[in-house]
């Protein structure tokens, strides 16, 4: 009998335990969070992430206050496209990009979904310099310019870059379990230069990298 009592007494605390459990509590998430101790880390991830279209990790190689500078011929272009974009923007557009079911909502002159996209950066001659922002004094960024290369395959349109691409990449500490780490914080598109023998292709599509993203925004 007394064993009968002690059996009931555990079920109903284990009954009341589950019953204050939060029915629609979120998912806890699962992705890790990238530990990136230099700003050549935060590069190699970056572009990890493009080629495998990962959309979590890329999430967390950007800083808080990231912002995505445009090629000046494409602010300058017909129609301008702005100068800059924020995190929360280049997010989404890049969410669009990695997705091959994005469908455009705009439908008519909708842009198709990318079945594949392969990025290179030549990290190898990269030289980081230090940087002072005008807004964080205090703090001691890296920058480095580098040239680039993709093939962008989006329906039947194949994008690629023009001559001699360059992007310029500035990386910023930040504290994270008491340790410093690395996080991208700017990122400007340089463009790239055009040669006759390009323009007069049109196997391809020659677009600077903003161009690309500014489609999927």
């Amino acid at each position: 009998m007394k064993s009968s009592i002690i059996a009931l007494a555990v079920l109903a605390s284990l009954a009341a335990f589950v019953s204050c459990e939060d029915p629609v509590a979120p998912p806890v998430n699962t992705t890790p969070r990238l530990v990136l101790n230099s700003p050549t880390e935060v590069i190699e991830a970056f572009v990890k992430s493009y080629n495998d279209r990962d959309h979590a990790e890329y999430k967390q190689i950007l800083d808080a206050e990231f912002e995505f500078f445009f090629a000046p011929s494409d602010v300058a272009g017909n129609p301008p496209i702005p100068q800059s974009w924020d995190r929360d923007t280049d997010v989404t557009c890049t969410g669009n990009m990695f997705n091959p079911n994005w469908v455009d909502p705009d439908p008519t002159y909708p842009v198709p979904p990318i079945s594949k996209m392969q990025l290179t950066l030549y990290l190898q001659a990269a030289v980081w310099e230090d940087w002072k922002d005008p807004g964080h004094p205090d703090e001691t960024w890296k920058r480095a310019t580098m040239r680039y290369d993709y093939r962008i395959y989006a329906g039947e349109n194949l994008y690629v870059v023009g001559t001699d691409p360059r992007a310029q990449f500035t990386c910023r500490p930040i504290k994270f379990a008491g340790k410093q780490q690395w996080r991208l914080v700017e990122w400007h598109d340089l463009g790239y230069q055009t040669t006759a023998a390009q323009l007069a292709s049109n196997l391809v599509l020659k677009k600077t990298w903003g161009a690309i993203k500014y489609l999927y925004r």
